[in-house]
């Protein structure tokens, strides 16, 4: 028999996503390290493995890691405000007012407490389309274990077609905005093992000037990162 650290057995299905798009009743998981070394029949996986530690996962269904696509993490703590509103009351009065007033500590609590959900809800990586603060978000990642891409807010107009931002929004010259956003690609890609990935973020594009713009997409060519946005998010 084989040594490994875990083996999950008595699953009730494994749909592997493996290609020919097996599910796996009655099944087991071994594992090593951070690494699926084989997957089968519960009675094949035990006789063929001693593992360290078992898991009867009677009654379960395992599933490969999700992935959100577009989450931010920094505004766990702001849930509800979207609620029977209109999308520039949303965003200008209540969501941009509620991260107006976020602090280092707060938006470290919002980013953990998402992530932790994300884990409960079986998603493992996730990319966040940007916030002011990275560094919070990558100290959360560091401690949840998952795969992540982290962006920082680039946005340097205050008059949007869907109305003005907040008085006290921290608005930032077009400069500015562009080296910050270098700064955290270069301060996270691949760190934490690769867990961790840096991207460009173009959160608000109304709220964007064309210079913005262009220079961000000329960055993610250039550094061969992602860049993320939303594309549709004002009349």
């Amino acid at each position: 028999m084989s040594n490994i650290d875990l083996l999950v057995h008595d699953v009730d299905w494994i749909a592997t996503v493996d290609k020919e798009r097996r599910i796996i009743s009655d099944g087991a998981i071994a594992i090593t390290g951070d690494t699926i070394t084989d997957i089968g029949k519960s009675d094949e996986l035990k006789e063929k493995y001693s593992a360290e530690r078992e898991v009867n996962a009677k009654g379960k269904l395992a599933i490969p890691g999700l992935i959100d696509t577009h989450v931010h993490s920094s505004q766990q703590l702001g849930r509800g405000l979207a609620d029977e509103c209109d999308i520039s009351v949303h965003l200008l009065e209540r969501l941009y007012g509620y991260e107006t007033t976020l602090m280092v500590e707060d938006a470290y609590w919002a980013a953990m407490g998402c992530q932790l959900e994300m884990i409960r809800a079986g998603t493992t990586c996730f990319i966040d389309p940007g916030s002011y603060f990275p560094d919070q978000t990558w100290k959360a990642l560091e401690q949840s274990g998952m795969r992540g891409v982290l962006a920082r807010t680039a946005v340097d107009i205050g008059d949007t077609p869907i109305g003005k931002m907040p008085d006290d929004w921290a608005l930032e010259p077009t400069d500015q905005a562009i080296a910050k956003a270098i700064e955290t690609v270069e301060k996270f890609n691949g760190t934490l093992d690769g867990r961790a990935k840096g991207w460009f973020s173009l959160r608000l594009l109304s709220a964007c000037s064309d210079k913005l713009i262009k220079e961000i997409k000329r960055l993610s060519d250039e550094k061969g990162v992602g860049l993320v946005m939303h594309a549709c998010q004002s009349r």
